[in-house]
């Protein structure tokens, strides 16, 4: 789930008008732990991009890792930087027939924690940042999910016939319907071999929150 709050204490060092990006994750064989974990794991994994100059390939905030120099989508010449929260292990290597049965949550306060919850079955795991990080609870407008390539700009193949239906709800105390965005407009680098169906829209009531739903398909 991404958003590009304005003014963050994560780009105050920074001269080039840097931008921070957030993801709440669920990934199979974490390739962030250095190795392939082998197991199923959340995290929430915060992104700056065009921070500081380029400089002998790195330049980035404290605890922050260097991933490269800022692509021109963002706009400058400063690097690309990203930290993970702690990687909670929610099972060993859960096969794509899991689906079904996870379900991922996000959540920012301010002068709080962002927090990722994921459901499996009857349990749930959790892994929190400070939102003073990324400060994405002061201007959260979208939010984007679906079921890519884990990590590195790489594609989920999935097989002939597939068919997966996607919903966001959203609780931020407003019943409005939310706007359904192009496909054009992703932010993450990784994607899937399913085409994109229509896009629905709904508004929420006393009992339901505010959704989007869509399906996808090959």
């Amino acid at each position: 789930m991404p958003q590009y709050p304005a003014g963050t204490a994560l780009c105050g060092g920074s001269a080039e008008g840097c931008i921070t990006w957030q993801q709440y994750i669920v990934t199979s064989d974490d390739p962030n732990s250095g190795t392939l974990s082998g197991t199923t794991d959340t995290f929430i994994q915060t992104w700056v991009f065009n921070y500081g100059v380029h400089r002998n390939g790195n330049a980035c905030p404290k605890g922050f890792n260097y991933d490269a120099p800022d692509s021109t989508s963002f706009g400058g010449s400063g690097n690309d930087c990203y930290g993970n929260s702690p990687s909670v292990v929610i099972a060993k290597q859960l096969p794509i027939t899991s689906l079904a049965s996870l379900k991922l949550s996000g959540s920012a306060t301010a002068n709080g924690t962002d927090t990722v919850i994921t459901t499996y079955g009857t349990n749930a795991y959790s892994s929190s940042v400070k939102d003073s990080i990324s400060n994405i609870a002061s201007g959260w407008t979208q939010a984007e999910f679906n079921v890519v390539g884990n990590a590195g700009g790489s594609q989920a193949a999935f097989n002939t016939g597939s068919s997966l239906t996607t919903k966001i709800a959203i609780t931020d105390g407003s019943t409005t319907a939310p706007t359904c965005v192009g496909p054009s407009s992703g932010t993450t680098g990784e994607s899937n071999n399913l085409t994109l169906g229509t896009c629905t829209a709904s508004a929420g009531s006393s009992t339901t929150s505010p959704s989007i739903q869509f399906v996808q398909s090959n």
